[in-house]
């Protein structure tokens, strides 16, 4: 039996038109051979801090899935009297849905750490709420990898770290140091690695995943983007997140492996989503689905852009299972600070609507510790935790207080 929740977020975003020919990314380095960016990793999500216009300090996600910058907020621009030159369309996360933005040229971007660069971004017509409310933080944009064309980015998801590499400067790692090499095909500065899929019917599927590091999730198929790509019996449908065109439609379930040969990752958890193959061949996006943050943080990663080859060196047990939440809620962050925690959604036939949790509920305890002491990251984390485990929430229904106690259940698992 199928089901509803909300349990992703991820953005992925392409131009239908061609902003500009940006410029190559050696001019973020100076005189530089290589540069070191810190970043916060929150909710599956790379965040970086930039400023613009030499004037206004943001967050913005770094996001290998977009080849353009994108601020989210009109406002924000309009508070620095961008001009802009013309206005498109661009398409939303589902390739179908799609949004209006305005092109702003020879921006500054200051990404602290290295020299300040001017860049064509797109700004949005309509503001994007959702998107922060999911993540927790305010997020004003994406960084898309125009900003970084022709680099080697090296990705160090412990230490926190973005390394952005010359390409001329750059030595490929040594095999004996732990690293695997894989080919690229590299799009409109996006990369593509081509990997088998085992399906759980049996089909085995050599698909083309692009590298997103703006998708807060482990692996994501394109069930309709070839015959042998079908949906496991078992899965969890209904909303998989936030993304710039809205509610992202498909489903949960799981592959039975993904072979990145040396590394092998047995049921997967994967979201599986049709889109609209019209939009798709406009867009001239070549590929089956994608890999994303929840997956890549398992390795040292290095994308060569220039070279057009991938290096991976994985952690110590990067093949545990992939958690998600077993609670069947959906909880958005809302104020000023974030503190306060509403649930969205709750999955029919889950633990929380056997105890009668509502949309609209606020969160105001859990367990013995108010609601102010947690973030939004930890409170997701905790109804990842593992099945079986105990959780007590107390709640505010409209100005009336109750408790409500149940115990996390493995959604998945009672599909089958």
């Amino acid at each position: 039996m199928n089901r509803s929740i909300g349990v992703l977020l991820f953005l992925l975003v392409w131009s239908l038109t061609p902003i500009s020919a940006q410029p190559i990314g050696t001019d973020l380095l100076g005189e530089k051979d290589q540069i070191e960016i810190p970043f916060d990793y929150t909710q599956g999500f790379i965040l970086v801090d930039i400023e613009i216009d030499k004037t206004l300090p943001l967050k913005f996600i770094f996001d290998t899935g977009a080849e353009h910058t994108i601020m989210f907020h009109k406002i924000m621009a309009d508070l620095i009297n961008m001009d802009y030159s013309k206005k498109i369309k661009i398409l939303g996360s589902d390739i179908s849905n799609d949004v209006h933005a305005l092109i702003a040229r020879n921006i500054y971007i200051d990404l602290k750490k290295g020299e300040t660069v001017t860049r064509d971004i797109l700004v949005l017509e309509d503001e994007i709420s959702k998107l922060r409310e999911t993540i927790g933080e305010e997020i004003s944009g994406i960084l898309g990898t125009s900003m970084f064309k022709g680099m080697v980015l090296t990705i160090d998801y412990r230490k926190k770290k973005i390394t952005i590499t010359h390409p001329d400067k750059f030595v490929a790692p040594d095999k004996k140091k732990g690293f695997t090499e894989f080919d690229l095909t590299v799009i409109h500065n996006k990369a593509y690695l081509k990997t088998p899929v085992h399906l759980q019917n049996g089909n085995v599927y050599n698909s083309t995943l692009l590298l997103d590091t703006g998708a807060a999730i482990p692996l994501l198929i394109h069930t309709n983007t070839d015959s042998s790509l079908v949906l496991p019996d078992f899965v969890i449908d209904g909303r998989l997140g936030y993304g710039l065109g809205g509610p992202i439609k498909g489903f949960l379930g799981k592959v039975k492996r993904l072979n990145l040969s040396p590394y092998k990752f047995d049921f997967v958890l994967t979201s599986f989503q049709d889109i609209d193959l019209v939009a798709y061949e406009d867009a001239l996006i070549v590929r089956n689905g994608i890999l994303g943050n929840k997956l890549l943080s398992r390795f040292h990663v290095i994308i060569d852009f220039f070279s057009k080859k991938l290096y991976l060196k994985s952690h110590k047990k990067y093949n545990d299972d992939f958690k998600y939440d077993l609670s069947g809620l959906e909880i958005v962050a809302l104020g000023k600070d974030f503190k306060t925690f509403e649930v969205k959604f709750v999955l029919p036939n889950s633990p929380t609507s056997e105890v009668d949790i509502r949309p609209g509920d606020k969160i105001i305890k859990i367990g013995w510790l108010k609601s102010k002491h947690y973030t939004l990251e930890k409170l997701v984390k905790k109804l990842e935790s593992r099945p079986g485990k105990r959780i007590k929430l107390k709640i505010d229904r409209n100005g009336e207080i109750l408790t409500k106690k149940f115990c996390l259940r493995d959604l998945l698992l009672q599909n089958s």
